[in-house]
């Protein structure tokens, strides 16, 4: 009976929360956020990656045609900020940024949690951001979770998870190559969001 009534509350919210998704007429995108990433297999330096990651971030303000992430949402973004996911980088331990675990993942508590503090100011509409999980160095490929989420209540409405694969000259440019794969192979759209509860 349990079973039942858990079952019923899940497909419930994952049509609430379609219906929220479907009826945006757009959404505000939040960048990365590399608060909770890992790297695994890589020789450069934590305070290196600390300031490769503002850098991959502010490529979606000086290069916007080609990390154009309409392409991936299938929706028109109306604003894009970066101001918030380049605070958090700040909090970021920088002991715990390489890993040793290549099959790191984020949870779902985990990835709540960063919506959750993320500072964004409340206001109307849905927000996307895009949750770096791993940078895997051996495998030259970055796994994120791609979330939407209501800006004022910073409830999560649907996410997703995408790789890319890294390559080019520089920290900055190997792993901003990661986020520009997945946009250019468009592999998600809302119809295979996988719903958070």
């Amino acid at each position: 009976m349990l079973f039942v009534i858990v079952a019923s509350m899940a497909t419930a919210h994952a049509q609430v929360a379609n219906n929220t998704l479907s009826g945006a007429n757009a959404v505000k995108f939040f960048g990365v956020d590399f608060s909770e990433v890992r790297v695994y297999g890589a020789t450069e330096t934590p305070a290196q990656f600390l300031y490769a990651f503002e850098a991959i971030n502010n490529l979606f303000l000086s290069e916007p045609k080609k990390y154009d992430f309409e392409k991936l949402l299938n929706r028109k973004v109306s604003v894009v900020s970066v101001k918030a996911v380049n605070s958090v980088i700040d909090y970021i331990e920088e002991t715990e940024l390489k890993t040793e675990d290549a099959s790191y993942q984020l949870d779902d508590k985990t990835i709540a949690e960063v919506v959750k503090f993320l500072p964004v100011d409340k206001e109307d509409g849905i927000g996307v951001v895009m949750i770096a999980e791993m940078l895997n160095k051996a495998t030259g490929r970055g796994s994120y979770v791609i979330v939407y989420f209501s800006i004022d209540g910073k409830e999560i409405l649907g996410s997703f998870r995408a790789e890319g694969k890294a390559g080019g000259a520089g920290l900055r440019n190997y792993w901003a190559n990661s986020v520009y794969d997945i946009i250019k192979s468009n592999k998600k759209s809302l119809k295979e969001l996988l719903f958070v509860l």
